[in-house]
């Protein structure tokens, strides 16, 4: 609906009595007695900031929350309801596909191995990385991963950044976490740590074109392993890949197996023509 349909219905309802309104079959008698008031609510607001049309939904809160459900049922059976990964939810819901990256970050996700803190910023990690300038310099890349427009906080973009940076170089991050000292506090040092440590992981995944697969939770009963089985369709750097998984074995305190399987994929059929 555009301005100028919200300020006629706004109208409308205005003139109308309670019980006309009541009438109406897709009113309902609940709704009769808030929806004159917030007609006029919904056109002031677009009067005052400019809003020139509004799009509303036929369904509900109930709908919404199934259609989440049905798109990733994961994040809803972690009982995952913060902000960001509704927002997520929403700006990627129904798109048939997702990244690597985004299927990788999840299988982590739904194991328990990242919170969902950590689920959000490795998900925002990529964008950053593939929008700064790949600067041979260290410093200088930082300073170009910071300089990436994103929606996250400063911080949590500090966060990002010197992640990235430790994957490479421990001690200048070292540096950087000191330097920038507030904002950041003594317990994010941590958290740089356990989010250098999988972006490493998803890094070689991405590079290695492998598909992951994860199993068991952690946290869960002792002496059952998280266990992650890698199908690797691309290079295959095993001593890397070992090593990385060893950290984020170290970093996350967790017991983890893994196993890889080569496989020969083709193409996609664009590229076979």
């Amino acid at each position: 609906m555009d301005y100028d349909e919200v300020a006629w219905t706004a109208t409308q309802f205005s003139k109308m009595k309670r019980r006309q309104m009541r009438s109406l079959r897709s009113m309902g008698q609940a709704r009769a007695e808030t929806m004159s008031a917030g007609s006029c609510v919904v056109r002031l607001l677009m009067k005052t900031l400019g809003i020139p049309e509004l799009v509303s939904s036929t369904h509900g809160l109930r709908e919404g929350t199934l259609s989440l459900f049905l798109h990733d049922h994961r994040w809803f059976t972690a009982k995952s309801f913060e902000p960001s990964t509704i927002d997520r939810q929403l700006s990627s819901t129904g798109r048939a596909w997702r990244t690597a990256w985004e299927r990788h970050v999840s299988e982590l996700f739904s194991a328990n191995v990242i919170s969902e803190y950590e689920y959000s910023l490795l998900l925002e990690a990529l964008r950053i990385v593939k929008n700064a300038p790949q600067s041979a310099n260290l410093k200088t890349r930082f300073h170009e991963l910071m300089g990436v427009d994103s929606p996250l906080s400063h911080v949590d973009q500090l966060k990002i950044a010197i992640s990235v940076i430790f994957a490479t170089s421990g001690s200048l991050a070292n540096v950087l976490v000191e330097e920038f000292s507030p904002p950041l506090r003594r317990k994010d040092k941590e958290a740089i740590r356990r989010l250098s440590a999988a972006y490493r992981l998803l890094e070689l995944l991405e590079m290695m074109r492998a598909l992951l697969s994860v199993t068991g939770s952690a946290g869960s009963e002792k002496g059952r392993p998280v266990k992650m089985v890698i199908s690797v369709g691309g290079i295959f750097a095993e001593e890397l890949l070992a090593r990385a998984i060893s950290t984020v074995r170290d970093e996350f305190k967790m017991d983890m197996d893994y196993s890889v399987i080569k496989e020969n994929r083709l193409p996609p059929m664009e590229l076979q023509r």
